[in-house]
This record gives structure tokens, C-alpha cells and sequence, in this order.
């Protein structure tokens, strides 16, 4: 799917989505995509009602494999193999496919889980808009911790759950 840009006195807008919500990592009511000059970034995300969600800053505060990325360093590209999934601690990250910008995710999302989960390659390419720390959770780390932590696989299904839902909204139009 394309999608155009128009430039206002805000920075830049979408024309070609009716939705404009972020595809972002954690479940959310409403979410502003906020296209600026230095990239995109989000509003304050809030939980729907009844949703489990985990605070996965404060589990991965203290993570062993702790990656830190420059601003415009690459964290994956489509069709890499996928070895691990990434939980943001701070700064920010744009997901695109085929430099196409499908959203950003700021401290506490996730990104690369999808390919993680189902051993399959990147679907997409993720680039850091500025300095960013994450915490990279291999899959034998990723099992042991749904293993072991119901919540946290819970909260990553919902990622990927309205992940979806807003994707099947883009497509209908």
C-alpha cells in the first residue's frame, strides 16, 4: 500500500489513511502518528480496558543483553534472519516496509517478535531515530519467559493482536 504525505505548518500528514493510529507494540485505545522532520513519533499510548498489560521496563531493567543504537542505525532489515526480539528502554524506532514508514516505537514497545515467534525472516526494516537502548531477548530466552511468565506472553499477544486489527483497518479503507 502507498501512502502520500502532504506537508503542513505541523510537518508532515498522511492523505491515503482514514485511520490514523500507529501499528504499535503495546494495546492501545488511540495513538497519534506524528509525522515531523526528524521522523515519527507517538502520543502517550493508553490501555484498553480489561487488556493485560506488562510493565517491561522495569522486567528488562536490569537484562544481561542490552544493545545500545546511534541514530539511523539499522536494528534489522527485511528478510533477515530473525535471532531475537527487542524491547525499547529508551529513545525510539521506526518500523518500515519497503521505505514505507508503518509506524514507531518508544520505550517500553516491542519490535521483532513476529519473526521470532513463527522462525520465519524480518518482514520489516527497523531503524533507531535517535539514540536508543534495547534489550534483545533471544528465542530460547523469549520461550523460557512465556514459560515462566504468563502476563508477558498475554502482553505479547495483544501487541500482535492490535497490530492486526489495525492493519485489516488500513486494508478496508
Amino acid at each position: 500500500m502507498m501512502m502520500s504525505y502532504s506537508m503542513t505548518s505541523r510537518g508532515v500528514s498522511l492523505s491515503d489513511m482514514r485511520l490514523c493510529v500507529v501499528v504499535c507494540g503495546a494495546p492501545i485505545i488511540s495513538t497519534k502518528l506524528i509525522y515531523t522532520e526528524t521522523g515519527i513519533s507517538t502520543r502517550r499510548r493508553r490501555a484498553a480496558r480489561g487488556t493485560i498489560t506488562m510493565d517491561l521496563l522495569n522486567y528488562f531493567s536490569d537484562w544481561d543483553d542490552v544493545v545500545e543504537f546511534k541514530k539511523k542505525s539499522q536494528l534489522f532489515h527485511e528478510l533477515d534472519e530473525a535471532d531475537y526480539m527487542f524491547v525499547i528502554l529508551s529513545g525510539e524506532v521506526e518500523v518500515t516496509l519497503r521505505g514505507e514508514p508503518l509506524g514507531a516505537e518508544i520505550e517500553g514497545g516491542v519490535i521483532g517478535e513476529m519473526a521470532l515467534i513463527n522462525n520465519a525472516r524480518r518482514s520489516a526494516t527497523a531503524v533507531a531515530l535517535k539514540k536508543t537502548r534495547v534489550a534483545r531477548v533471544d528465542r530460547e530466552n523469549f520461550r523460557r519467559i512465556v514459560r515462566d511468565n504468563p502476563d508477558f506472553a498475554l502482553h505479547i499477544m495483544a501487541v500482535m493482536a492490535n497490530r492486526l486489527r489495525v492493519a485489516d483497518q488500513i486494508i478496508a479503507g
